[in-house]
């Protein structure tokens, strides 16, 4: 008799905090919390005391016996491993909904934010804009403030474009998540992206600073901003914007109408640097390597290694850190001779996605 194991062990995992996730967003957290605990417990002490069984054997027990109190106590564990990873996904999903980096401030008035834009979106009666802030200022001082907003300017053509450095004065601050209400889709897509704070202003509250400043320091910045000063110059609109768009991952480059083309159609995955992406990009480059007889032990790392300076260059999109991550998986089953399993490696990159950020 064989004894007890779980062959695909990431699996459960992944629906374990994915179950702990849902019953905080649907409000059954406190019964959660509670029969999780006392779960936990009594699963805790019958772990305990099979264990304490199984080492007490004597030499003329059965061998059935010994393998059955064994299993009991691995299917044990195991159920306590799941329960405790369905507690981890309750409290991290919690900690994700409930931060507020702006609160810290509150009473504080007047702040004045200085932040790059980064999105640019038009609407009918406003204009929104994905800003990143860099610093806030409160009675004459500044104090350090790196994180991502909304920000909503009403009326339109204000002519802010990416790349500008603005300063906001005094603007209304929303959480993203307010206690009062229920969360909605929108809210849970901004803190997806790590936006936890929506600001409101008028235009005469924003002035500029400068223009097409960059708002991340260092090589792979730079190179991303003189690629697309070279697709401006070389290629003309609209179609310098679809291609800043499908390379970089980044709708906003893109008018309004045009956005709304590829909604429509069906197509809005193609301006999104996805598993799509990635995989052609392998292709690509595999061709290229197997051409210049490079070899495959070799030419995979290559490929994983510009896959990364790649994600370093548009942001690393969770789409595609996961596609990236399954490859990387793809490399170890390789080197391990091993078949890969793209089941359970979708599983593993389910549950390190979630833990890094549960609203993913």
């Amino acid at each position: 008799m064989g004894g007890f194991q779980v062959k695909r062990l990431f699996i459960p995992l992944f629906f374990a905090l994915m179950a702990g996730m849902i019953i905080h967003r649907y409000g059954m957290e406190h019964y959660a919390v509670i029969t999780g605990s006392v779960i936990s417990i009594v699963l805790a002490v019958f772990t305990v005391l099979t264990s304490l069984a199984v080492s007490t054997e004597t030499s003329d027990r059965a061998p059935e016996n010994v393998v059955l109190g064994r299993n009991l106590t691995s299917k044990g564990f195991f159920l306590l491993i799941i329960v405790f990873f369905l507690l981890i996904g309750h409290q991290l999903y919690g900690q994700q909904i409930g931060k507020d980096p702006l609160s810290a401030f509150e009473g504080s008035q007047p702040i004045i934010l200085e932040s790059y834009i980064e999105r640019v979106q038009e609407r009918d009666f406003a204009t929104d804009y994905e800003v990143f802030s860099q610093s806030v200022l409160i009675n004459g001082r500044e104090i350090p403030f790196r994180e991502k907003q909304t920000l909503r300017i009403y009326g339109i053509d204000h002519g802010y474009n990416g790349g500008d450095r603005i300063k906001i004065s005094s603007p209304t601050v929303e959480a993203a998540t307010p206690k009062e209400r229920e969360v909605s889709s929108y809210d849970l897509y901004l803190k997806s992206r790590g936006i936890h704070n929506r600001l409101q202003a008028n235009p005469a509250d924003v002035e500029l600073l400068s223009r097409e400043g960059r708002y991340h320091e260092g090589f792979l910045a730079g190179n991303r901003w003189k690629a697309m000063e070279f697709l401006d110059e070389s290629l003309q609109e609209p179609q310098n914007q679809l291609m800043k768009s499908v390379l970089l991952g980044n709708q906003g480059f893109l008018e309004a109408d045009l956005r709304e083309t590829f909604a429509q159609t069906g197509t809005a995955h193609i301006i999104a640097v996805s598993g799509l992406h990635v995989g052609i990009l392998v292709i690509i480059l595999s061709v290229i390597f197997k051409t210049l007889g490079i070899g495959k032990k070799l030419y995979l790392w290559l490929i994983l290694g510009m896959l990364f300076l790649y994600g370093s260059l548009i942001g690393f999109p969770i789409s595609m850190v996961r596609a990236g991550m399954m490859y990387g998986l793809y490399i170890i089953a390789f080197y391990q001779h091993r078949p890969y399993d793209g089941l359970h490696a979708l599983g593993v990159v389910g549950v390190v996605s979630l833990m890094i950020n549960p609203l993913t």
